[in-house]
């Protein structure tokens, strides 16, 4: 677990049973009271995007997550295949999961794809892309 005033830009956590990363966030602290946290998380799983306020001394938890080199192959549909480069395996990933990456991906692009508990969640363009 860990405490939300850890939460910070790009930090990935599970609250209420889904995954989410920190798009933004602000600590706000009153002249009275607790802090409050102001976020905007995005859920990995639905790519949908929400603003959620935390108090001071709240706990989150937090995950372990595996990255894999992969290597962009096709679109089908609504789905978008990579190849890992080390295994040969071919994950696909939603257009709501990838966001506004969906618009950068080019034939032969290699990305690092975010796994969480065996199943890919996100993919980070090469720096020169983001």
């Amino acid at each position: 677990m860990i405490d939300v005033n850890e939460l910070r830009k790009g930090v990935t956590f599970e609250f209420d049973g889904q995954i989410w990363k920190v798009l933004d966030y602000s600590h706000n602290k009153p002249g009275r009271g607790n802090a409050t946290i102001r976020t905007k998380l995005r859920n990995l799983k639905t790519g949908a995007t929400i603003d959620r306020t935390f108090q001071s001394g709240e706990r989150v938890q937090d995950i372990r997550l595996d990255h894999h080199v992969v290597e962009y192959l096709y679109q089908d549909g609504d789905l978008y295949y990579f190849m890992d480069t080390e295994t040969y395996d071919q994950p696909a990933l939603s257009r709501e999961m990838l966001a506004e990456n969906v618009d950068y991906l080019k034939h032969g692009l290699q990305v690092k794809l975010t796994y969480w508990q065996d199943q890919p969640i996100e993919i980070e363009l090469p720096a020169r892309w983001s």
